[in-house]
């Protein structure tokens, strides 16, 4: 078509039915009304649009479709309706859809109205392209490997189907806005040089970052998901990526339903904050999984927030993840090695009521679970592990952590019921004089007490290595409690290891002088009673208690024969030291006398061992 010459474009618009494949034209100003537009269908091909094309409150029957088109001035679509749908002439799915098309005008999509989807496939941007007010009723709006040398704005948008950007180049800031969709998806090979922002919007589902590098920063302010939630996968993100929930209105109250992250690079971060203070319970998040991977890397925070469930697995090698004063119902790390860094600070049981996942109507009990994983140097500030309802730790190391100002969990906590239950079942099949089940069991409960006892081991190195010296010996205390429990169960049973620790009990393994000097007095003062009938010419211990009248008059002589007592207490004491007549009593007190030697010189030592815990 010559240059100078423009195609009717309207008078095709205006023919009833499909129109045919209309290509290489050339159109100037043109603003379709009403009563401008009856066609069903029309596919433009090539056409070149010199000046504004705007559509007013056209219905556009089924739909229509632009390709190769270059659009000089700009595009306006305003309250444009499609209302039908026709497979066998329209197989993509759209209502609306620009193909391979450049415009270099401002594009805007404004209070439209359709039944399948928008679409800008393989197009070109020199100015801004916004899309407001619009709603699709069946499929989303899309933009696939497009090129936006302005910004790109959707806002409040309604879509039965996804917001989805694909594959393109986008030169300038991002904004979506107090939108609503079923997904909001950046998949494939994004490149955002300015940023994006996500202010009020709710997906349905999930906000899906899949590949795709964002060097500018990403804010998320009052964004809300209601059964998905946050997934990042294999993207890029070079300066920071903020979630704030401080800000969100009345109409959004649950935020981001769930995390999950995995092989993605926060070169600036990633930072999660919940609502601080007494509003901390408004921040609720289902759940939080980190796949670790020698591909994700950068720091990644989560702050304020209370998690039903955070699960971690994998390999850790540069990532610095940190948990601040978040309260969780579930911690499971399983299956994972940390040669990064893993921080939780602040971290307590939750308090609100959570769902079981196999039965809704019951409530889950807190608690941590870890297996096969190495912690390596993780770092534990001020928790509360003794707020949680269960502890389970399966080889897990723990030497190389270090720790300030935990509250530790109990024994109790750690056993978690296994060692009651084995040892319930041990009686059980002692009952039943089935040697193999009794076996069976004494093992289950041996590896229990072995479990437990394991991990104080680790916790006292641990504690070693920072010079907590009294928490290191609390934690050989319940280390050798459980040596000792798991040596009495062994079978054949080992007699010197279990008489060496059933003796440590007397000063609670090193920890108690005050167990000891108890045994001490109570022990002496059994010694002293046969001395005291033997060394007495008041006492015959044939008739120490015949009546009742005779054990008062027998105690009052013990009394004022106490100076023995005394005397016992000192282990290095001449025999005579007892009385001038040593050698006109009975032989046998010569064996009283020895036997009450060793005693008493037993639990000064336990006694002394026990003074000595802190230099040792």
């Amino acid at each position: 078509m010559p240059a100078d010459t423009f195609f009717d474009l309207k008078a095709q618009f205006l023919q009833s039915g499909t129109s045919p494949l209309i290509e290489d034209i050339r159109i100037d100003f043109l603003e379709i009304n009403p009563g401008d537009y009856k066609a069903k269908y029309v596919h433009i091909r090539r056409g070149e649009f010199t000046s504004l094309l705007h559509f007013n409150r056209a219905d556009l029957g089924i739909g229509i479709l632009f390709e190769d088109c270059n659009f000089l001035e700009g595009l306006h679509l305003e309250a444009v309706v499609v209302k039908h749908f026709d497979d066998t002439l329209w197989p993509e799915n759209t209502s609306i859809l620009f193909k391979n098309c450049t415009f270099h005008g401002r594009v805007e999509i404004d209070g439209c109205s359709l039944r399948q989807a928008l679409v800008f496939y393989g197009c070109k941007f020199t100015k801004e392209l916004t899309v407001r007010k619009s709603h699709t009723s069946h499929e989303g709006i899309r933009l696939e490997k497009c090129t936006l040398e302005d910004h790109l704005r959707i806002s409040e948008c309604q879509s039965q189907g996804d917001i989805h950007l694909i594959s393109s180049n986008l030169q300038r800031a991002v904004v979506i806005e107090y939108c609503s969709a079923e997904n909001l998806m950046f998949s494939g090979s994004n490149v955002f040089s300015m940023g994006l922002e996500l202010d009020y919007n709710i997906a349905r589902m999930n906000i899906i970052f899949l590949d795709g590098l964002i060097r500018g920063e990403v804010h998320f302010t009052a964004v809300e998901t209601t059964k998905g939630g946050l997934r990042l996968f294999g993207s890029q993100f070079e300066k920071g990526f903020f979630i704030d929930y401080s800000t969100r209105g009345a109409a959004f109250q649950q935020g981001i339903y769930q995390y999950s992250i995995d092989s993605c690079k926060f070169f600036s971060g990633l930072f999660i904050k919940g609502t601080q203070g007494d509003k901390r319970r408004v921040s609720p998040v289902r759940m939080i999984i980190i796949e670790l991977t020698p591909n994700l890397s950068g720091n990644i925070n989560f702050s304020d927030l209370d998690v039903g469930k955070v699960f971690m697995q994998g390999y850790n090698n540069s990532a610095n993840i940190s948990f601040t004063n978040v309260a969780v119902n579930e911690l499971t790390i399983c299956e994972t090695t940390n040669q990064g860094g893993i921080i939780f600070s602040g971290l307590r049981a939750s308090r609100l009521q959570w769902q079981d996942d196999q039965e809704p109507i019951l409530t889950r009990s807190s608690a941590i679970v870890m297996s096969n994983t190495n912690l390596g140097k993780a770092l534990f500030f001020q928790c509360n592990f003794s707020s949680f309802d269960l502890i389970d730790l399966h080889n897990v190391i723990l030497t190389d952590i270090s720790s300030s100002n935990v509250t530790w969990f109990s024994p109790l906590q750690l056993e978690n019921r296994r060692i009651t239950t084995n040892k319930l079942e041990l009686k059980k099949a002692k009952k039943q004089r089935k040697h193999y089940e009794i076996e069976y069991a004494r093992n289950n409960l041996y590896r229990a007490f072995s479990s437990v006892r394991e991990v104080y081991r680790q916790l006292k190195f641990a504690s070693q290595k920072q010079g907590d010296m009294p928490l290191s010996l609390e934690f050989q205390r319940h280390e050798m409690h459980y040596y000792k429990q798991a040596v009495a169960v062994q079978r054949p049973r080992q007699w010197s290891e279990y008489l060496i620790l059933w003796s440590s009990g007397s000063n609670n393994y090193g920890q108690s002088w005050l167990r000891a000097l108890t045994g001490l007095l109570v022990f002496s003062a059994l010694s002293y009673i046969p001395v005291g009938f033997y060394a007495s010419s008041k006492l015959d211990y044939t008739h120490f208690a015949t009546s009742w009248n005779d054990l008062p008059v027998n105690l009052k002589v013990l009394w004022d024969n106490i100076v023995m007592w005394v005397v016992l207490l000192n282990p290095t004491h001449r025999i005579k030291d007892l009385s001038d007549n040593i050698d006109d009593f009975p032989s046998i007190i010569y064996a009283f006398d020895l036997l009450s030697r060793i005693v008493v010189s037993y639990f000064i030592f336990q006694m002394v061992s026990a003074f000595r815990k802190f230099s040792k």
